[in-house]
């Protein structure tokens, strides 16, 4: 790959445009801008057609798509407002992203998000609008944005189809008050093919469905999915089996008898957070809750279909005030302690080399009760992904000649939440990095070395996107990225 990389840095963008367009070869294609001659010339008279009043045309290609950039005498007032991505196999129009004003949205549309949890918040005057071109349909998704009105502001991006269902959403705390991410990559959303296997199961089990996006890993194929009025998340192989089905619920979608066994546990005064349903090839059916206690302290307790309760999945410290922190002293929301866990940690888990099959013992003995949610191997190694506590952690595993050996843990923290950011690093960020907002924390564990976290931050007026690294005292490691 790294040759076929350096081969087409040493030929025209043009040269690779008229090699490769509009062919049923497979194409290795290099982010670049175009001149206009040099795009296919189906795409470009599609466009003109398409598009008479555009202005301002930028021609870049990314991936195997030709993209142009534009403005209309309809949005001249948001430079650059529309883009249209066409298939360089196919030279057809895939898809294309423009804003409109939110008092145009349907009123399918309105009235979902004037009847969600966010209607009080404060929506953007503007929304992005994306027309899908699917064979034989044309698809449009509607992206609202939408902030709160407390002194520590949050904004909530929601994906809604024509029809008012809500099949995404994604949630960032702002710091900078002017911010807003005009920049946002919209390309898992371009239509694409499934393999035949993932086309097959969906055909047979979800017959009306639409594909709204996918992922296609090495290991593993991640396929969402519009079924009728309920998205779902469909989970495959490196050959195309299924492995899991998961579908987002409302705490009212919830089965009754899955609602009465939960309000007849001990855990009936919570507050449920998250709900999710699971069928799953390898461990049945069954429903996930995350719920929240009094106290701000989250953690998952699994149901079977027959509501029993899996006390695999419940808190392991019961009888203690210590529920988010795992029993090895590795918690990030108290990292003052790290240094004496430091010594100790691996005195209470196994260190020595392991087999395949005792991964998962190992994860359970290190984060007792944590869910196991994927597993990517490959010839170096394994990464598992789990839930633990209402957290998402990514495990790795190094595969040497004596066996697989953990090296890493790395936790994706929920900075929206103030007590999961730990004083030290709040401290940093409040007066180092003042002008910037937060929108990732990560704390990460190591084998060998010092623990730290890796904190994401933007800023729209100095235009500047910066990741900084810091130890649990707060210090200042690294920094990537440019003021």
């Amino acid at each position: 790959m790294k040759c076929m990389k350096n081969l087409l840095g040493g030929m025209s963008l043009a040269c690779i445009l008229l090699m490769s367009s509009c062919s049923d070869e497979e194409q290795v294609v290099v982010e670049n801008q175009v001149l206009p001659e040099n795009v296919p010339a189906s795409v470009y008279e599609d466009f003109q057609k398409s598009f008479p009043e555009a202005t301002d045309i930028d021609w870049s290609v990314v991936d195997e798509y030709v993209v142009a950039t534009f403005s209309a005498t309809e949005s001249r007032s948001l430079s650059k407002a529309i883009s249209v991505w066409y298939w360089l196999k196919d030279c057809k129009k895939k898809m294309q992203r423009r804003d409109i004003a939110f008092s145009a949205l349907p009123e399918t549309v309105k009235n979902a998000f004037e009847s969600s949890e966010y209607a009080t918040w404060t929506a953007a005057e503007s929304v992005s609008l994306l027309t899908r071109y699917v064979t034989g349909a044309v698809e449009t998704i509607y992206v609202l944005r939408a902030k709160d009105k407390s002194e520590t502001m949050q904004e909530v991006v929601l994906y809604y189809t024509a029809e008012g269902i809500l099949v995404k959403q994604t949630m960032e705390v702002i710091y900078d008050g002017n911010y807003r991410d005009v920049d946002t990559d919209y390309s898992d959303w371009l239509p694409q093919t499934p393999s035949d296997n993932v086309t097959a199961f969906v055909n047979l089990h979800y017959p009306q469905a639409k594909y709204l996006y996918m992922y296609a890993g090495r290991e593993i194929t991640k396929v969402k999915i519009l079924d009728g009025w309920v998205a779902r998340m469909l989970l495959f192989d490196a050959a195309g089996n299924w492995m899991s089905t998961h579908t987002q619920l409302h705490v009212n979608e919830l089965p009754a008898n899955i609602l009465a066994a939960f309000r007849a546990s001990e855990y009936a005064n919570c507050h449920i957070e998250d709900a999710g349903e699971y069928l799953t090839a390898a461990e049945g059916h069954y429903y996930l809750l995350t719920i929240k206690d009094h106290a701000g302290h989250k953690q998952e307790i699994r149901f079977d279909e027959n509501g029993n309760a899996d006390n695999e999945s419940n808190d392991n410290t019961e009888g203690d005030n210590t529920e988010d922190e795992p029993d090895n002293n590795t918690t990030p929301t108290d990292p003052e302690g790290d240094d004496e866990g430091d010594d100790n940690q691996d005195t209470n888990v196994s260190s020595t080399f392991l087999t395949k099959a005792e991964i998962d013992g190992y994860i359970q003995q290190r984060y007792p009760g944590a869910i196991v949610k994927d597993k990517d191997y490959d010839k170096n190694g394994v990464e598992v992904e789990l839930s633990y506590n209402g957290t998402e952690i990514k495990v790795q595993f190094d595969l040497e000649t004596q066996g697989y050996v953990w090296v890493s843990s790395e936790w994706d923290l929920n900075y929206q939440q103030e007590s999961v950011v730990p004083a030290a690093i709040r401290k940093t960020l409040d007066s180092k990095y003042a002008a910037y907002r937060l929108y990732f924390l990560k704390y990460n564990e190591k084998s060998k070395g010092e623990d730290y976290y890796m904190a994401g931050l933007k800023s729209a007026s100095l235009k500047s996107h910066l990741t900084v690294k810091m130890n649990a005292q707060g210090d200042v490691l690294a920094e990537y990225g440019q003021h």
